[in-house]
Order: structure tokens, then C-alpha cells, then sequence
């Protein structure tokens, strides 16, 4: 075969076997599109997120100096939990705001939506960890997994209420036909 035919087989193969079809570019962000916000209201939301966990720190801090006056173990060790966990997140926050700043500046998308998706995280988790020292000190909510009830005599009667509740197995038998190999 001559070194054209040689080619042209080639080339054939090649287009029969869908390697000559165009490539397309794989996303490596994770994410498809960002549905519209801007780079300003990410610097916006940015800077309100830096805000808001100054405001909390400061507010955890000093629920714990109060805890600490009061001398109540448990107060102190659950509020210092929350506020030692927000700090951390303080941190975070300011870090991923001047990351995803820097993003957008040299035009790294991808890098600036996960530093702005990190930050919106942190502020979720600082919110919830105020609302979590506030339930410690029982200024609001209640603790996670902590349910309370009261219960009242209201209404009760005068304690005719303990007859037997019927299980609705009547008329069926008393014990079960004997079906054990063993008896």
C-alpha cells in the first residue's frame, strides 16, 4: 500500500472510531453556573459575613466572661465550646474573603465561587453556634436533642383512667399452636 493509502485508512479509522470528533472542556469547579451574582455582591456579602462574626465573637466572649462570674461548670465549658469554635470561623471567614478576592482579581472563578461558598458556610455555622450558647445559658431556644414538657393533672379526673386498654386480639386464642420441633 502507498504511504496516501496509508493515511487515508488511517484518517478513516480514526473517524469512524469517533477520535476525530471535537473535544469538549470539562468544568473542574464543581459547579455549573452561578446564577448571576456578581462580584460586587460577593464582596458585599464578603464583608457583611466579616461583620456579623466580629459581632458574634464579641458576643460570645462576653456570654463567657459572664458564664465564668456565675461559676457554673457547665455554663462556662458549653458557652467556651461555641465561642472557641467561632473564632476558628472567624478566621476563616477573613482568610476566604481576601482568597476570593484575590481570585477575582486575576480572574480565577472557579477559585472565587469556592472561597464565597466557604464563606456563606461559616456564617451559617457561626449563627448556629450563637443560637447553641444562647441555649447553653437559657437566654433562648433549647438545647440540640434537649426536648422539655410539662405535664399537668389538668383535666385528669379523679384517677379513673387505669383500666385496661384492650390489644384487639380477641377471640383469637390464648398461646399460639405449638410449632417448635422441640416440645
Amino acid at each position: 500500500m502507498s504511504s496516501w493509502k496509508h493515511v487515508m485508512a488511517l484518517g478513516a479509522a480514526l473517524a469512524v472510531g469517533g477520535l476525530a470528533t471535537p473535544a469538549f472542556a470539562q468544568d473542574t469547579t464543581g459547579t455549573l453556573e452561578q446564577g448571576g451574582t456578581t462580584d460586587s455582591e460577593k464582596i458585599r456579602f464578603a464583608n457583611d459575613a466579616v461583620a456579623e462574626i466580629d459581632e458574634t465573637v464579641s458576643y460570645l466572649s462576653s456570654m463567657y466572661e459572664s458564664a465564668k462570674s456565675k461559676e457554673d461548670p457547665a455554663l462556662v465549658s458549653c458557652v467556651y465550646k461555641k465561642y472557641n469554635a467561632t473564632v476558628s470561623l472567624q478566621g476563616v471567614v477573613a482568610s476566604s474573603s481576601a482568597t476570593m478576592q484575590e481570585a477575582m482579581a486575576a480572574g480565577e472563578d472557579g477559585r472565587a465561587d469556592l472561597e464565597f461558598r466557604k464563606i456563606g458556610v461559616a456564617l451559617t455555622k457561626a449563627q448556629q453556634f450563637k443560637a447553641e450558647a444562647d441555649a447553653c445559658s437559657g437566654e433562648q431556644g433549647v438545647a440540640p436533642g434537649v426536648t422539655e414538657i410539662e405535664v399537668t393533672n389538668d383535666g385528669l379526673g379523679d384517677g379513673s383512667d387505669t383500666e385496661e386498654i384492650e390489644s384487639g386480639n380477641e377471640g383469637i386464642g390464648d398461646e399460639p399452636p405449638g410449632s417448635s420441633p422441640f416440645e
